[in-house]
């Protein structure tokens, strides 16, 4: 026999999380950012967050991988964890891949809010110059309510330090339009 708890062996905490509703429907947006895929380790893990996350909430959850740099071989999206018992899948997710690296990086800043512009640094086009003009817009962005702008800064500075590197980061946070952020602080 086996113990018959089905208690987690620790607990699990997604990179975010969001309620979506489409008028008709809602569910839970799992999303996860990685550096890279690691094929050995990620798929159960993108289980492990989902099960719990519909575990918590009720809800049906949409789980998304968000892929900052190339490697690891990734698989077509939508990608599936299936675990399989006599003759049949028993446990089956389905969860999309978004490889960020392949997108045009002025063209998706057209269509992503100043809050997402961290996401720009991972993709196509995006220099040190590209990036620190994006850093000088967020910072003097009036539309933004300040905790927002200071949530983007920090948000786009982690990016730069994953990305370009830590020195790149450093650079970033030496701009006069910058330094007022806490978050970057």
């Amino acid at each position: 026999p086996l113990d018959a708890s089905a208690d987690r062996p620790r607990q699990r905490t997604t990179d975010k999380m969001f309620r979506v509703r489409d008028g008709r429907e809602t569910c839970a947006l799992h999303v996860e950012v990685e550096r890279e895929w690691r094929p050995r380790t990620l798929p159960k893990r993108m289980f492990d967050y989902a099960s719990a996350a519909h575990s918590a909430t009720g809800l049906p959850t949409i789980s998304v991988v968000l892929l900052l740099r190339k490697g690891g071989s990734p698989p077509k999206s939508p990608a599936t964890y299936r675990v399989r018992a006599l003759g049949t899948d028993v446990l089956l997710l389905r969860y999309y891949i978004v490889p960020l690296f392949e997108l045009d990086a002025r063209q998706m800043q057209r269509r992503l809010p100043p809050e997402a512009w961290a996401l720009l640094v991972a993709m196509k086009g995006a220099t040190k110059t590209y990036v620190r003009e994006l850093a000088t817009e967020i910072a003097s962005n009036t539309e933004l309510p300040p905790h927002r702008r200071d949530m983007a800064l920090s948000l786009l500075y982690l990016v730069v330090a994953a990305i370009l590197g830590v020195e790149a980061a450093r650079g970033l946070a030496q701009m006069d339009a910058i330094m007022e952020s806490p978050g970057v602080r």
